[in-house]
């Protein structure tokens, strides 16, 4: 019940930069399979922000496909994951979504 979705991308915004989102704060933000091969630190401060601008009980939502490592380590320098999934059959998943690791985090 009222639930307000936003999209953003770096098509609309810089969402590695914290003005971008204002001081706004969600219940939810979802990163998926973040690019990390072609631009590390800029996928860093879009975990940094994605934290910064979560509510106190909300979670992220984050999918990856080869960057578990990394996924992991930003989930875990900001908060906690709780939990941790593999699709086990990337090819039965819906169409565009070929990320197969999905991970749920909290704020610290």
């Amino acid at each position: 019940r009222n639930v307000d979705l936003e999209y953003r991308s770096g098509a609309n915004g810089d969402v590695s930069n914290p003005n971008t989102l204002g001081e706004e704060k969600y219940d939810m933000i979802v990163i998926r399979n973040p690019d990390v091969h072609n631009s590390e630190h800029s996928w860093i401060k879009v975990f940094e922000n994605a934290f910064l601008h979560l509510k106190s009980e909300g979670i992220i939502l984050a999918t990856t496909d080869i960057y578990q490592d990394f996924v992991e380590s930003q989930l875990a320098k900001n908060g906690k994951i709780e939990n941790a999934y593999v699709i086990p059959h990337t090819g039965k998943a819906i169409p565009y979504f070929s990320e197969h690791d999905l991970y749920i985090a909290r704020r610290k």
